[in-house]
């Protein structure tokens, strides 16, 4: 029995550490290479979508960086912000109180609802990726009738067989 591939949203953060530089932090260089090593597998293994929202912020920055963002993401389908994705994200945002810096954080997170993604894949560990978050999501979307995506860092998305790894 074959299972169907997981629909995973790619959050902004994600493609700039795919893209960006070798860092020298030695936090900064392993979720480099979890990241390339979870998007070597996911194009094969996982159906990605990002949104126009993603777009927008990978654009910003140094063109050179921006670009080599925007290449990365090209491939992926996008998906649309509507009257129901800024609803919820609305929602979201006063949830968890997020200053107006993070309110785009709000929007991946009702992008990924709205549209019926299984997981979000984000390093943003703060607003995103987080158990506070994740129980956030989880309460108004089960009130709401809504699937709740799993929000995750691509190292978490890697599965099992990394799991042991030292």
């Amino acid at each position: 029995m074959t299972m169907e591939r997981l629909r995973v949203y790619v959050e902004t953060s994600v493609i700039s550490y795919l893209t960006a530089r070798p860092g020298r932090d030695v936090v900064v260089a392993g979720r480099q290479v979890s990241t390339r090593a979870w998007w070597e597998r996911a194009q094969h293994e996982q159906q990605l979508v990002t949104s126009d929202e993603v777009l927008r912020e990978a654009a910003h920055g140094d063109p050179e960086a921006a670009r080599a963002r925007l290449a990365a993401l090209a491939p992926l389908p996008c998906l649309n912000i509507n009257d129901d994705v800024r609803g919820l994200a609305e929602v979201y945002r006063r949830a968890l109180a997020l200053p107006d810096r993070a309110a785009a954080d709000a929007v991946h997170l009702a992008l990924a609802s709205i549209h019926h993604v299984d997981a979000i894949a984000s390093w943003n560990c703060c607003h995103i990726a987080s158990a506070q978050v994740q129980r956030m999501v989880s309460t108004v979307n089960q009130r709401l009738g809504l699937p709740v995506p799993y929000l995750a860092t691509p190292e978490m998305l890697l599965g099992e067989e990394t799991a042991d790894d030292p």
